[in-house]
Order: structure tokens, then sequence, then C-alpha cells
């Protein structure tokens, strides 16, 4: 657990131990505390620590507690969080960066660092390159600072893309999670154009090697078949189409790059409220 400080304060809390020993590494040692703070602990929904002590030693939180019973030891620094709030680090679960793309790699450092300065401590990068790797490597070992990453794979698509892979056949698709596997990325990202029989190939590859499918549905794969895969879906993708009633006009709606033609739209006029409690439904089911 390392913590740093803004205009507010934010308690950083992370499991990485990488992350933890790069944190460490930019903080000054010795022991130090914040006093008259609240706390949000995350113990219970709620639950706040009120006129509460966070005391830090050597880049660590050494104790935290109410005013009384977390002893300051005498000489150490003392910062007033009177009014202010000690969070958990917050987490960015569907991140990219421009660096991805749109600047050259060697801003991607900075970028994570401006995710650090506003408390985010664990991002999910979701178009996995090779830069994104390199940085979480230089994070581990404390030469950047940064949160703690965890990056899908280059995108599996039908399309040819710049950052992914073009699966049109089972035996691409299961050749394609394979490597996704082998080079030590977390989740096989797919996106679109990808047919049912594809879609199988990649899930039931993923599940022998153990990775996580994450990712778009594409309308011929359908909502119904991602749930029951395990997938986890971002963007609500195919879940607008699925909810359109029998008797709507079109059977094209909003998800992916549909909300970006405002003809599109007009489905919205054409939901059926019995198919959205059914999808929410199956949807929790999968949890």
């Amino acid at each position: 657990q390392v913590l740093t400080l803004f205009p507010y304060t934010t308690l950083f809390r992370s499991p990485a131990p990488g992350l933890a020993q790069a944190s460490r590494n930019a903080l000054a040692p010795g022991t130090w505390a914040i006093v008259g703070a609240s706390v949000i602990t995350m113990a219970s929904p709620g639950a706040v620590l009120r006129n509460a002590t966070v005391l830090v030693r050597d880049g660590r939180i050494a104790a935290v507690g109410p005013a009384g019973r977390v002893a300051v030891p005498p000489g150490v620094r003392r910062i007033d969080g009177r009014g202010k709030f000690v969070i958990p680090g917050l987490t960015d679960m569907h991140a990219h960066l421009y660096a991805d793309e749109w600047v050259p790699d060697s801003v991607g450092r900075y970028e994570l660092g401006v995710f650090l300065a506003n408390g985010v401590t664990t991002a999910r990068l979701m178009i996995g390159t090779p830069l994104h790797q390199t940085l979480r490597r230089a994070i581990e070992a404390g030469g950047v600072p940064g949160p703690q990453l965890w990056i899908a794979s280059p995108e599996l698509s039908g399309q040819k893309q710049a950052h992914g892979r073009q699966v049109t056949t089972p035996d691409a698709a299961r050749q394609a999670v394979r490597e996704v596997a082998d080079s030590g990325f977390d989740f096989v990202k797919v996106t679109t154009d990808i047919s049912p029989e594809v879609y199988d190939a990649i899930i039931a590859e993923a599940a022998s090697r153990g990775i996580r499918v994450v990712g778009h549905v594409d309308p011929r794969v359908g909502v119904a078949r991602a749930l029951k895969a395990g997938q986890q879906i971002e963007h609500l993708d195919n879940f607008m189409e699925s909810v359109l009633a029998d008797t709507a006009p079109s059977r094209v709606s909003v998800s992916d790059v549909g909300a970006y033609r405002v003809a599109n739209w007009a489905s919205l006029d054409h939901v059926d409220d019995r198919k959205v409690e059914a999808l929410a439904g199956a949807t929790a089911r999968a949890g």
C-alpha cells in the first residue's frame, strides 16, 4: 500500500508488488502522518473514518485509524488532513493511450503519469501494443511512475487493423489466441467482423489456455452467445439491437459505431421493455 498527495489527499491501495516498489522508490524514506482526514476505507458501503490518522513509514502505510488510536511518533512530520478525504486508488476499467496511434511512443510514459497524478492506480489498456508491455516492465522495475497495468491483446477482427490480428477462419483464430497467451497479454480482445464460427474457436482456445476473452460483440455473434461464453462485454455492444421490438422498422441501433449515425437513434423509440428486463436478467446471471 502506497500513498501520494494531491490538492486533496488520496490513498493508493495496490496488490501489485511491482507498483508498490515503484512508488516506494519515488518517495523519500522516513515517517510522516496525515492527521484529521476523513478516510474512506471500503470496509463496508459508506464506511468513513472521521478525524483519522494515516501513518506512513518509508513509503508504506503503517497504520490507519481514528485519532488517538494511531500513535504519531514525536518529531514526525504531520500533514493537516482536515476537510480532506483519503481514498483508495481508482481504477480505469477501459483505457487507450494517445501513444497507441496519434502521438509518438515516447509520450506514453507521461500519459501513465497523468493517470497516477489523478489517483488512478490501476488501468486496463484495451488494445495491446508492444509499448504497453514495455511500459509495464518499466513501472514494475521502478523506472517509470504509473498505475498497475492490465493489458488486452491486439484486437482480433475479421478486418485488417493497425493494432490487431485478422482472423477469418477458426484455425486462424485458435492460432491467434495461442500467440496472445504466449506473449504475456492478460486478455484476448475481440472486436468486429467476427463470425460465430470464428468466435466459438476463440472462446474454446482461450478456455483451454486459461485466458479471459473481452471486447465487442459482433451482431452475428449476439449478446446471448457472448454471455453464455463468459465474455466480458465492453461498450454494451449489441445490447441496443437485442432489445428492439419485433415490430421495429430496423434491426440497427446505436451500439458501437452505430452511435455515429443520426438515423440510428430513432431506433430507441422501438425498445421493448420486456426484452430489456430479460436481457438484464441474463446479464446478471452471467456474472
